[in-house]
This record gives structure tokens, C-alpha cells and sequence, in this order.
């Protein structure tokens, strides 16, 4: 009988094949790739995230059995990851942006008061 991480190994090996097999799954893998590295470069909770998509991947992912369940659960995280991205990059605008929008405004307050 092989160890768990050997199992667990066998396994992935076997999701890897069904991935590579498929040219649409191919290239949601990849999207998946580039969106994750996409959003942990802007992430202000890197480690919360990989641990998020380790337990993706052994929860959601590695569960499948076949094409058309890898590719609901891949596009369902790719929407999950691109929701959180655009919120870490709004977040990231609004924090970086938000004093100079200050300073404008009591400026132009300041420029345009009516005289008394």
C-alpha cells in the first residue's frame, strides 16, 4: 500500500493528465496560473492566500473525476480569484490616490468659497 504522500502524489498525477489531455483545461490552467500570480503580487494577505488555494486545490480541485467538473471548478476559481484581485487593486487605488483627492478638494473649497 503506497504512503498518503505517494497517494496523494498518484492522484495529482492523475488530475495532471486528465489538465494536459484537454486543450480547453490546458488553457484554463494556465488563465488560473496567471491570475493567481496576478493577485498574490497585490494581495495584502499572501499567506491567507496560498493557504486558500492549497486547500482549493486538495478540496476542490483534486476531488474531480472527470473534464466537465475540472472546468466548472477552474472557472469558478478564476472568477473568485479575478473578484479578489479587482478588490486588492481597488483597495490598492483608493489607499494610494485618496490623500491627493483629499488635498484637491480642500483646495478647490478653498479656491471657489463666495465671498461674504
Amino acid at each position: 500500500m503506497p504512503s498518503g504522500e505517494l497517494r496523494l502524489q498518484l492522484r495529482q498525477g492523475g488530475i495532471q493528465e486528465i489538465i494536459c489531455g484537454d486543450q480547453e483545461l490546458s488553457k484554463l490552467d494556465g488563465i488560473l496560473d496567471r491570475t493567481y500570480k496576478a493577485v498574490l503580487k497585490v494581495s495584502t494577505t499572501r499567506n491567507s492566500l496560498r493557504i486558500d488555494q492549497r486547500q482549493w486545490l486538495s478540496r476542490v480541485r483534486n476531488r474531480c473525476k472527470d473534464v466537465a467538473c475540472l472546468v466548472e471548478v477552474y472557472e469558478t476559481r478564476i472568477f473568485e480569484l479575478e473578484s479578489k484581485w479587482t478588490q486588492q487593486k481597488l483597495l490598492v487605488n483608493i489607499c494610494t490616490h485618496l490623500p491627493h483627492l483629499v488635498a484637491l478638494k480642500s483646495t478647490r473649497q478653498l479656491q471657489f468659497k463666495r465671498p461674504t
